[in-house]
This record gives C-alpha cells, structure tokens and sequence, in this order.
C-alpha cells in the first residue's frame, strides 16, 4: 500500500469510528471528529476535488451511497477543518413575547419570540417574525430567514420592535454609535430587506441579530459562542473550536426549531437567506439541516460560495478571511496553501442537493469573486443531478439575467451590497423553487432598471 492510499483509509476510518460514536451518523448538526491529519500530512490537489469521490477514492454512483457515506463524510470535513464542530440543539421553551396582527397598516403581523440558546446564563436568540396577513394559499407562509447586522428594529421602522439589548458592531449611519442600539437607528437597515416587498407577495420574514450569537471577533465578549468552545469560555479557542460562521448557522437552525412550530408558517417552504459573511452561514446551515428547503446566498464569497482554491486575483482568499475569528482556527493553516483542503466550496453547494439554490452576485463586487462562484457551483451539479433535478445552468449569467431555475445563479452590476432590486430577484426566484408567490405588483423592470448599478458599499464580508 503506498503513501497516499494509506492516508486514504486511514481518513476513511476516522470518519466511519465518529459516525459510530455518533450512533452511525455524522449528519445534521453533529460534532466533527478529531482525527484527521494536518495540512502538512495531505496531499496537494491542485483542481476541485470530485464531490462524487469517497475518501477511499470509489465513486458515488447512487443516491443511496451519496446519502449513506459521502454526505456525512463531508459534513465531518467540513466541521473539522474549515468551521468548527456545531453543538447539538440546546432544551428550553421557546418564548412567544409579543404578536401584533396590525403591522404595515394591516398588512403584517409581527411576532417577537425569544429561543434559548443553552447557556448557563439564560441567553435567549431574539427573533422577529413579519408575517403576511393575506395569503390565498392554505398551509401557512412560505418564509425567508435571516440574519441581521444592525438589531431587528433597523429592519422594520415599528415601534413596538424591541431594541436589542446585545453588543453591536459599532456603526453611527446604522444609529450605533457605540456598540449598542439607541432608538435613532430605528429602521435605518429597512432597505437592505424591504420587508414590505415580500409581505405583498405573500412571503414572511424573520431575522435575528448576529450579535445574539456573537459578533465573531473571538473573545469573551462573545459568550454564547465561548460557552460551546470544548473548554467552555476558554479564550483564546482551542484548535477545533468552532468560528463564528458556524455558530451564526447554528443560530439560524435555532430559528428553524421555532418556524417549524408556527401555524401561520408553511414548515417545507424555509428559504434561508444571507448576505456576505451571513452568505456563508446560510450555505452551512442548509449543508447540515435538511429542515431547511431552499438556500439564497447573496456576494457570500470565500468561505461561502466561493471556493478557497480561486482563480480571480482579486478575490478573498483563505489568508483574508481566517484574520478574523469566523472559522475555525484549523482553516488558517491551509492558508496560501488552498490544494492541501481536501474539500472545497462547491462540495458545501452540494450539501445543499437536491434543494433548491440561488446564488446571487454583482459584477462589481469582485472580492466576492462571482466567477469562481459560478465555477463551484458547476462542480455541485452532478450531484444535483443523483436526484434528477433538471434545467440547470450551463453558462454563467450576464449581468441582469438569471440562469438555471431550482438551481441557479443571477448577476447585475453592482457592489457589495444588497436593496430592493436584489430581494425583487430573489422573490421572482421562489416559483423555480417550487415556493408559490404573489406576482410583482410593479411593472415588469426593463433592462435599464435591471443593470442599475448599486450604490457601492463598504466591503463588510
């Protein structure tokens, strides 16, 4: 048996001994394994690497071995080199704070809940869930989730939205001066959702603020994040402690324990929804949670859908990224040296099979790097192709078009960013999705309106 081979199977094994210890699955939300070898110990594979090949190089021919093997062995990959170990699901009642059925002039209702998070303090996860007053279809809304930056009353501008209570980033144009709301940034970050747009086509909306999880920069500030550490509040983290990206996807699955319960919402027809960094947390949190149906990843970039091993120069890259405290600390150590990963971006798309897709980019925003994007997302498709799943894309989208229909891509010219027309997209997207929804109440954009060039913003991946 030569070097390589050797390595192989001893791979193979440490996956198949965690799925034992797992009770036989390393699926959804389960701890990584610990066992793998340093980026030193791997070989280097300098092109993506076939997401239909086992650890043991044999092909995944079937659904049935996609299901049974390869998805938990990347999900175990996944955990243990790029984000951390997720925790399972904390106990606790969900808490149902408020319900106000006369929001938007009679057109909403919004309900804030609160839903433990497991600590020893008491933290709760505050969401808010906007939901359409009006809607033929019986079975409740379908819903779009999310994550916020600025607090859930910069969302919506209601004044019966609780201020959060949480540390923000600070940010004086979002009304956060100092870390911390105040009633000036009421509604300020209303047009990065436009929540009235999806209430007049029949969809809901539910967000949470980041910082109910943590804001990521790895100290004890964080303490919801330092608590699932394996030395709990330890900091700095250990080696295989879990970043932020993975601890915000874990959050957005602790929204998914209250959405599946609401009545007034359609439980098959949770559409997770991300842009930039909360892009990456979307695609992970789908990639290990088959409760979600369809995933929007908006600019999300290297860690997202962007593949470590890029070919735009002007792209993130893994040295880029693991300066901050969103992976985990393993991930820094295949920086620069991107063809030691075993896996890539575009086998996180895959995780995502055989639900709906949409990942959504501007031309002007070339840190994202849209084409490798685009490039990962080719290399996802014969996955998506196990389940039959037809109409995807084969060419990438030119600037104000969208390709493929469950699964596909679109592309204006704009910077980093994200306002009315990009949610106009991502709703005119949903029918693809299988997800029924109200036409457009505005005319049809021509293709003036529809290459506008969005206002740049500052780069916040």
């Amino acid at each position: 048996m030569n070097a390589l081979m050797a390595l192989i199977l001893g791979l193979t094994l440490s996956v198949d001994a965690a799925a034992s210890q797992q009770g036989g699955d390393l699926g959804d939300r389960a701890t990584a394994p610990t066992a793998f070898p340093s980026p030193d110990d791997l070989p280097s594979i300098k092109e993506l690497p076939d997401p239909l090949v086992n650890l043991d190089g044999t092909r995944v021919t079937t659904r049935e071995q996609w299901e049974t093997r390869r998805k938990p062995e990347l999900q175990a990959l996944f955990q243990h080199y790029i984000y951390g170990a997720l925790p399972p699901p904390p106990k606790g009642a969900l808490i149902l704070r408020s319900v106000h059925r006369d929001a938007l002039a009679g057109k909403a209702t919004i309900k804030q809940i609160g839903i433990p998070l497991g600590t020893a303090d008491g933290a709760t996860l505050e969401l808010l869930l906007v939901i359409p007053n009006e809607r033929k279809l019986s079975g409740g809304a379908p819903v779009i989730f999310g994550i916020n930056f600025s607090g859930n009353h910069g969302v919506l501008a209601d004044p019966r939205i609780a201020l959060t209570t949480k540390r923000l980033g600070k940010s004086p144009s979002y009304g956060i001066p100092e870390n911390h709301a105040t009633e000036a940034g009421r509604g300020l970050a209303a047009k990065m959702w436009t929540i009235e747009q999806s209430i007049a086509r029949g969809v809901a909306v539910a967000t949470f603020v980041n910082s109910d999880i943590g804001l990521g920069d790895g100290t004890a500030l964080d303490p919801v994040i330092a608590y699932y550490y394996h030395k709990s509040g330890q900091v700095p983290r250990g080696d295989g402690d879990w970043g932020a990206i993975a601890a915000w996807a874990w959050g957005m699955q602790r929204a998914v324990d209250y959405l599946v319960t609401d009545p007034e919402i359609n439980p098959k027809q949770l559409i997770a929804y991300g842009h930039s960094r909360n892009g990456k947390a979307a695609l992970l949190a789908t990639a290990t949670d088959p409760r979600i149906a369809a995933v929007i990843a908006h600019q999300s970039g290297c860690g997202g859908a962007a593949p470590s091993r890029r070919h735009n120069l002007k792209g993130e890259t893994v040295k880029d990224i693991t300066k901050f405290s969103w992976f985990s600390p393993r991930f820094k150590e295949f920086a620069e040296r991107e063809d030691r990963l075993p896996i890539d971006q575009h086998e996180l798309i895959a995780l995502c099979a055989p639900r709906p897709l949409l990942l959504s980019n501007g031309t002007l925003d070339q840190w994202a790097s849209p084409d490798d994007q685009f490039n990962a997302l080719m290399a996802a498709l014969p996955v998506y192709q196990l389940y039959g799943i037809q109409n995807l894309p084969s060419v990438a989208p030119a600037p104000g078009e969208r390709v493929g229909e469950q699964v596909a891509a679109t592309m204006r010219i704009a910077a980093h960013g994200v306002d009315a027309l990009d949610w106009k997209a991502f709703l005119d997207w949903l029918p693809c999705a299988k997800i029924a929804v109200a036409p457009s109440t505005s005319s049809s954009p021509d293709k003036t309106s529809i290459l506008e060039v969005a206002t740049p913003a500052k780069n916040t991946k």
